[in-house]
């Protein structure tokens, strides 16, 4: 019998799990080997490069190296000339660290150096972070966006960064003006033993401006959160801003003290040309999706499942398929089970996006 597959991108004890769907509608759980590369995503072709580092793959680094006599140290922040417009590819993170004794991914240890490859220059660049400041997911959020009013578009990759005193934070780090650094961040959670977890980056209520979407404390009543990259430098000194554009209470995208921090979708569910989330409530039993309307979050249509989310979400896109449907979204649960669940086939619409983003970038 005809199968189709997806494989769940989440990690446990080494291994990620999938799930096998069949044509009548039964489901199947699989396992099977992280290390190496392996398409954990199946809609963008994500390498296990994403969730794990080199040193936890096994993988020498300098595999990765196109040109290993090409690398260049960026840590002390001295610019070197080059195109500013050059596309950092490929990133992970490296060299592991105790000095923040606070392990939300539950392995007991963090990453001080983020490396990127640059495509057009074919430098490989890294960034050590000061003694006070950490890595502390193993997730890289990358996306791209234009500078205004200078064609040139640059690549970023939303992280977050933990302080020894004031806890985690979202980061942007990117290679803009000739070196790889931090282009923006928020905040400061303020608390050491708090949590910051990602849901994804892209253009949220139709601006054409890019927005990081983030859980605060999911181990607690999460609040979702989103962010905008505005291009005028922050009073921190960084090159870009995050502004809070809204906040809402009573969500959760993470098991903590586990590799599964990815209970969360990111996804045009409602087809009107701009993003929306999908997101669990504090339980995880009850699936938001939650679109950005006029200053505001609004929830458009909720799922009840049978059991708490508990690994890694992914779905099946719709537009795979010539009859018209709405997503598939596929679910582990905690009780052992994949949950299939079918949103709703609203009517799609057309959404004229803005070319980019408004306003002008402004330097300090």
């Amino acid at each position: 019998m005809e199968r189709i597959a997806w494989v769940i991108p989440g990690l446990i004890g080494g291994n990620f799990v999938g799930a096998v769907i069949y044509q009548d509608g039964r489901t199947e759980k699989i396992e099977g080997n992280a290390h190496g590369f392996c398409a954990l995503d199946p809609n963008h072709k994500m390498g296990s490069f994403n969730w794990l580092t080199p040193e936890e793959r096994g993988v020498v680094s300098e595999l990765f190296d196109f040109q290993p006599w090409k690398k260049v140290d960026d840590t002390s922040g001295t610019a070197k000339s080059g195109p500013v417009n050059d596309i950092a590819g490929l990133a992970y993170y490296m060299n592991r660290t105790k000095r923040y004794n606070h392990y939300p991914m539950g392995r007991a240890y963090h990453l001080t150096r983020l490396v990127a490859h640059i495509n057009k220059s074919e430098d490989v660049r890294w960034i050590d972070l000061p003694s006070e400041r950490v890595f502390m997911d193993r997730h890289l959020h990358t996306f791209y966006f234009n500078l205004p009013g200078t064609g040139t578009r640059l690549a970023g990759h939303a992280i977050i960064e933990g302080h020894v005193h004031h806890g985690p934070a979202a980061s942007v780090y990117g290679y803009f003006q000739g070196r790889l650094q931090k282009l923006a961040r928020i905040s400061w959670h303020g608390s050491s033993t708090g949590w910051v977890n990602l849901i994804g980056t892209g253009d949220f209520d139709g601006d054409g401006c890019v927005e990081i979407a983030l859980i605060r404390n999911p181990q607690e009543n999460g609040s979702l959160e989103l962010w905008e990259m505005r291009y005028e430098a922050s009073p921190s000194g960084t090159p870009f801003s995050l502004v809070l554009k809204a906040r809402s209470e009573g969500f959760s995208n993470h098991v903590f003290g586990t590799l599964a921090a990815r209970l969360s979708v990111v996804a045009d569910v409602n087809f009107d040309g701009i993003l929306d989330l999908i997101v669990p409530d504090r339980s995880r039993t009850t699936l938001r999706v939650m679109s950005f309307v006029g200053d505001q979050f609004t929830e458009i249509h909720r799922v009840e499942l049978p059991s708490a989310v508990a690994y890694d979400m992914t779905y099946d896109s719709p537009f795979s398929y010539k009859p018209k449907r709405g997503y598939t979204l596929v679910v582990p649960l905690e009780d052992n089970t994949v949950h299939l669940v079918q949103l709703p086939n609203w009517e799609r619409r057309r959404f004229k996006r803005p070319p980019e983003c408004a306003g002008a970038y402004r330097p300090n």
